[in-house]
């Protein structure tokens, strides 16, 4: 199961089964369209669909039974690997005296695209925070247009990698921006509280030439699955097809941020909950340290 069909992440999906299908003889991969992370954990749990596209802050949730999840655990969730660490930095117009993100308060500020979960983890972390802009509700496109026109200050900008997309980039040609970081208090504080949301640092000249480096919320996509869904031989051999360096080089022409992207450094370090006993056999046998808590109980 994969996201929307006019997603950055659908095409990703596309690709990657297409590298898989000719890599792994055993399996057979076809890529279905669906609603989203919660829908494809409900298909997973019912055995409609043996691998699927999740955000790991969602995966946390319903591995451990919290938030949104509490009281529906689902302890045999099984991890593959991690695929994209998208920035989502709060960006505001470089002429304005708005250096943390206590300023924003009393701001017209748009927090993501309309309905998206990054609109609605910008609103629970302001809020936590005790900050209260004045939220623009709006699609990217029109949020970036109020930027130009003043109407606005800034907003937040998903991005399917570190880096700034082409939307992004349009926007920065012709209005002056800078980011606004979270401060290691605040992330401190929103962690306290919501454990799975995930953060990252970018490093300076990473989102963009001359952006210095900040800390940001990020969403971290991952491919899982079921304990009971794959064998752990075809597992086996599916996570070493993906840990090859072949694996980018095949994938990055149709999918331009998987450029450098490295598969085994990323997944064993951003994995919150146990991989498959499979990816586990893999790692093990090429000597990586997996930590305690991503061993599952069948790998032990």
């Amino acid at each position: 199961m994969s996201s929307a069909i006019n997603s950055t992440y659908y095409a990703y999906q596309v690709a990657e089964s297409k590298y898989l299908n000719t890599r792994v003889p055993e399996v057979s991969i076809t890529v279905r369209e669906s609603g989203g992370g919660p829908e494809n954990l409900v298909r997973l749990s019912r055995g409609e669909a043996a691998m699927a596209t999740i955000a790991t802050s969602l995966v946390y949730q319903a591995y451990h039974g919290v938030a949104a999840y509490e009281g529906k655990a689902m302890p045999d969730i099984r991890y593959l690997w991690v695929y994209a660490v998208g920035a989502r930095p709060f960006i505001v117009r470089e002429d304005l005296n708005i250096n943390k993100l206590a300023d924003l308060a009393g701001k017209d500020f748009n927090p993501g695209m309309r309905g998206s979960s990054t609109e609605r983890d910008v609103k629970t972390h302001l809020e936590m925070l005790g900050i209260a802009p004045r939220w623009y509700t709006a699609g990217m496109e029109d949020a970036m247009q109020a930027i130009k026109d003043r109407r606005i200050v800034g907003m937040t900008v998903p991005q399917a990698s570190i880096a700034a997309d082409a939307a992004t980039l349009d926007l920065m040609a012709t209005t002056k921006m800078k980011v606004v970081s979270y401060s290691d208090d605040e992330i401190k504080k929103i962690l306290d509280k919501r454990p799975w949301d995930p953060f990252i640092t970018v490093k300076e000249g990473e989102y963009g030439k001359g952006y210095p480096q900040f800390k940001t919320s990020a969403s971290i996509a991952s491919i899982i699955t079921m304990k009971q869904a794959l064998s752990d031989d075809v597992v086996y051999k599916m996570v070493k097809a993906m840990m090859d360096p072949a694996a980018v080089q095949e994938i990055s022409p149709a999918i331009s941020w998987m450029k450098g992207w490295d598969y085994k450094t990323r997944t064993l370090e951003i994995t919150p909950t146990p991989f498959h006993a499979g990816a586990v056999r893999y790692f093990r046998e090429i000597g990586a340290k997996v930590p305690e808590h991503l061993i599952p109980p069948e790998a032990k």
